[in-house]
């Protein structure tokens, strides 16, 4: 049977697969528009010496090109429909699964649970609903009107089929990530199968009278402060609607749903609804990990630096004030620190480990070693306990900042980076050779 944290991940997997498989589908869609559209300008514009005529029954043409694109689009729209559908099928699959490992859900719930999400989302199981979300995500009109202007400047300036072509490509297709189609997919699709887990999750959630949830999900480098302080932690359904009151970067303007749109648009992470039993064992476990949490966020705008460490089962050491630059620790505290967690700040700039960090985290052998600022949160672990020397793992530090700095140097005096930026950054891309090249894992999280 799989563990509750198996199910999490497991959806979060399933919105993943979902959101690369249709940008996917996405790409061919662009390869088909954009050669129907080739197709049509060598059938129906007028050429002379391989270039397109300025005259005006051209440009009365491209009145034309708009049936092309509205068949296109039918088709474009019913192959996306088909996906999306069949996605959410198998979101649907995994939200009942994660529910069925600790509730009794009955084929009703299911049923109901499903029929609600489409209808809320623009299906009714047969056509899509008129002003509903899917018919708005379908009908994309910018793509016709920008491909009808392309084809009007390549008439006025006459411009050669075969400069056209690649004109047109570059801006139709392009790259993948960069075509017109798959632009306004990577910008919702995203969202849509990750509100619509959230959805379907919250809809089980009431049908099944749930009213605690966990804040799932993992960290990256642009997660948002609103999610880096909430991941992981139990929420009340109270707790989880107050969030409207809240403002933080990213925030939707309009219309926020606390339980749809968590951080804001791209947010990866998932509320994960719980029993009360289950919701009462994890706050009490939680209750340890909110203390680290809460130093952090303590001594993060501090003008001196603060140090706190954690043994290898969550449990506060100590905690200690230093100076503006530096904790000193007596050799009773260093030897406490053992495959710890040891926290602290640095003050001014938003800079990563120094090098008396690393020598401390490899000499005294820590299991990780932390460091807030006012715009990220630096974590570096030793997951694997590597044996290190930190001599060695010193001298290897230094070598890659010499080799940095040496190439920051040379985009300083090309003026393509300035020297705060180089400040800021240095010990960053140094530490993420240094990790890498070791076997560490390495991460700054924020702003």
């Amino acid at each position: 049977m799989p563990t509750l944290n198996e199910l999490i991940q497991k959806r979060e997997a399933e919105t993943e697969k979902a959101r690369k498989a249709t940008e996917a589908i996405v790409r061919g869609l662009e390869l088909v528009g954009y050669t129907a559209v080739i197709e049509w300008a060598i059938q129906s514009l007028a050429t002379e010496d391989g270039k397109f005529k300025a005259t005006a029954r051209n440009l009365a043409q491209v009145s034309g090109l708009y049936r092309v694109l509205t068949e296109w689009q039918a088709k474009y729209k019913g192959t996306m429909l088909g996906t999306v559908l069949d996605w959410a099928g198998k979101i649907f699959v995994t939200n009942e699964n994660y529910f069925e490992s600790f509730e009794d859900v009955t084929e009703t719930i299911t049923d109901k649970a499903r029929r609600l999400t489409l209808q809320r989302w623009g299906y009714d199981g047969k056509a899509l609903i008129p002003g509903g979300y899917f018919e708005s995500l379908f009908n994309n009109q910018i793509i016709a009107q920008r491909t009808a202007s392309l084809v009007n400047q390549a008439i006025n300036q006459k411009m050669s089929l075969a400069d056209f072509q690649k004109t047109f490509k570059a801006v139709f297709v392009a790259i993948p990530g960069q075509g017109m189609l798959e632009r306004h997919w990577k910008t919702n699709s995203f969202d849509l199968y990750m509100r619509l887990d959230r959805t379907i999750n919250l809809l089980y959630a009431d049908e099944l009278g749930l009213n605690w949830a966990i804040y799932s999900g993992t960290l990256e480098e642009d997660s948002r402060r609103f999610c880096i302080d909430r991941v992981n932690k139990v929420f009340a359904r109270p707790e989880i609607e107050a969030w409207k009151d809240l403002e933080w970067n990213g925030k939707p303007k309009y219309n926020y749903d606390p339980f749809a749109d968590l951080g804001g648009h791209n947010c990866r992470h998932h509320l994960s609804w719980i029993s009360d039993a289950l919701a009462e064992s994890l706050l009490k476990k939680q209750s340890k990990a909110l203390s680290l949490q809460d130093i952090e966020d303590k001594i993060r705008a501090q003008d001196f630096e603060s140090a706190a460490l954690y043994d290898k089962n969550g449990v506060l050491v100590f905690f200690k004030n230093g100076e503006n630059d530096r904790v000193v620790f007596s050799d009773e505290e260093a030897n406490k620190m053992i495959w710890g967690t040891l926290t602290h700040n640095h003050p001014g700039l938003s800079t990563s480990f120094s090098r008396s960090d690393i020598e401390l985290f490899a000499g005294q052998k820590l299991r990780e070693i932390r460091a807030v600022s006012k715009d990220y949160l630096f974590s570096l672990k030793n997951e694997d306990k590597l044996p290190l020397n930190s001599n060695d793992v010193l001298a290897f530090y230094v070598e890659q900042e010499h080799d940095v700095l040496g190439g920051f140097a040379k985009k300083v005096k090309a003026g393509l980076v300035s020297k705060t930026f180089v400040e800021t950054n240095l010990a960053h891309f140094v530490m993420k050779r240094v990790a890498s090249k070791i076997g560490l894992k390495y991460s700054r999280i924020g702003p």
